[in-house]
C-alpha cells in the first residue's frame, strides 16, 4: 500500500484504510482516515527555512528544534526497520530540555502530529521568544 502524501487524498485515504485492514484487521471509519490525511499532508506544505519543533526527540525529557532545508517531502524506506517513513529534510538541529528550556504544556494542546503556529496563535509569542533567545542559527 502506497502512503506517499503526494498521491491524491482519496487514493491515500483508501490505501491507508486498506493497510490497516491488512495489518490489524482493523476497519476504521473514513472520518478517522480523512483526519489522518489532513494532519500528515501538512508535511507537503513545509518550506525551506520553516522552523519545526519535534516533541520527545531525542527522548521523553527533551525536544528538538530544526530548520527545514531545501529537501522536499519524501516517502521512503526506513533504514534498519520494516516499513516506510514520511520524511522532511532538516538542518541546524538543536536539542532542549523541557524542564530547563520550555514548558512541556506548550505542546499539550497539539493532538495533531503537525500543527502550525503563526501570528495570532495562543502560543505564538512564547514560541517566538524562545526561538529569539535560544535557537541561534549561523
Amino acid at each position: 500500500m502506497d502512503l506517499d502524501l503526494r498521491k491524491s487524498g482519496n487514493i491515500w485515504i483508501e490505501n491507508y484504510m486498506n493497510l490497516l485492514w491488512r495489518l490489524d484487521r482493523e476497519k476504521i471509519p473514513i472520518e478517522k482516515a480523512c483526519g489522518r490525511w489532513h494532519i500528515l499532508e501538512r508535511m507537503t506544505e513545509m518550506k525551506n527555512e520553516d522552523i519545526v519543533f519535534i516533541p520527545r526527540i531525542p527522548d521523553e525529557s527533551k525536544f528538538s528544534v530544526a530548520t527545514v532545508d531545501e529537501t522536499e517531502y519524501d516517502f521512503k524506506p526506513l533504514k534498519g526497520h520494516f516499513g516506510y517513513a514520511h520524511v522532511i529534510g532538516v538542518k541546524n538541529i538543536e536539542k532542549y530540555s523541557y524542564n530547563k528550556d520550555f514548558p512541556p504544556k506548550t505542546f499539550n494542546p497539539y493532538r495533531n502530529a503537525i500543527s502550525q503556529i503563526k501570528e495570532g496563535h495562543e502560543n505564538f509569542d512564547m514560541v517566538n521568544d524562545f526561538l529569539d533567545n535560544n535557537y541561534i542559527i549561523s
